[in-house]
């Protein structure tokens, strides 16, 4: 049903029923669409059973309160973005801040509790214990594993505790890296290239370190028993600090 216009009625002129559904009835049920000009327009209340017309915003405008009355404003969002690339984050509560587009090859990473474009860097030191950079990789682990300790992948694609005792286990290529250490069955995060800090360590600063008999555990002394696995792990950036890059190319004594 839509509005119709009620014409201007003179003395002596007819007023049906018919006319009183019509324009009365019809028009009521239809609201009030004679302040409406335009497609898109906006009724709202201006006062007690008082109604007026907002027009159609700008394209990607939204409707806001204002003081008494609702009006078209740009998108808040909208109005921080000023280049293409640019990300919208929480500065605060509440609040909306602009990162402008970081350089190509950077990534995005955390500074302070806010999102900040970096070059991808491998820290030399390292400012806690248990702490890392670099590149990683989610893993089940086949038994606990604690951070720091060294796995190759075994047949099922799981992190097993690697040792240099025979070649079936060496080949190790990651380093647990999460702090609390992962259970047996449990997937966690290991270092697959970068720098790792543990306090425990005490390693030569400059010297090689190699994949241990001891399982999971590293060393600075080259395994040479019979069927022992030569496989270097790394370097030490510092006394507890080990640049992890695993040579795959490894020498078995025989």
């Amino acid at each position: 049903m839509s509005y119709q216009v009620v014409p201007t009625y003179t003395t002596g002129d007819t007023f049906t029923a018919a006319n009183a559904n019509q324009y009365w009835r019809d028009n009521f049920a239809a609201g009030v669409p004679d302040i409406f000009t335009t497609a898109g327009d906006i009724a709202y209340a201006t006062a007690a059973n008082a109604a007026t017309r907002l027009g159609l915003g700008t394209l990607n405008y939204i409707l806001k309160a204002g003081a008494s009355a609702p009006a078209w404003a740009i998108d808040p969002a909208q109005d921080l973005v000023a280049a293409a690339g640019d990300i919208l984050y929480g500065s605060a509560a509440d609040t909306l801040a602009r990162r402008a587009i970081g350089n190509e090859g950077q990534m995005l990473t955390v500074t302070s509790g806010l999102p900040t474009w970096s070059d991808f860097n491998i820290l030399k030191t390292l400012g806690a214990d248990n702490s890392f950079t670099g590149i990683t990789i989610v893993l089940t682990a086949t038994s606990i594993t604690a951070f720091g300790k060294v796995c190759y992948i075994n047949a099922s694609g799981e992190a097993a505790l690697a040792d240099a005792d025979a070649i079936a286990t060496s080949g190790a290529c990651v380093i647990c890296v999460e702090t609390a250490g992962i259970d047996a069955a449990a997937t966690g995060k290991f270092l697959v290239i970068g720098s790792a800090r543990d306090n425990a360590w005490a390693w030569t600063v400059g010297g090689l370190i190699y994949l241990s008999t001891a399982v999971g555990t590293m060393t600075q002394t080259a395994p040479s028993g019979v069927d022992d696995v030569i496989q270097v792990l790394g370097v030490a950036l510092n006394a507890d600090t080990i640049l992890w890059n695993p040579q795959l190319v490894m020498v078995e004594h025989v």
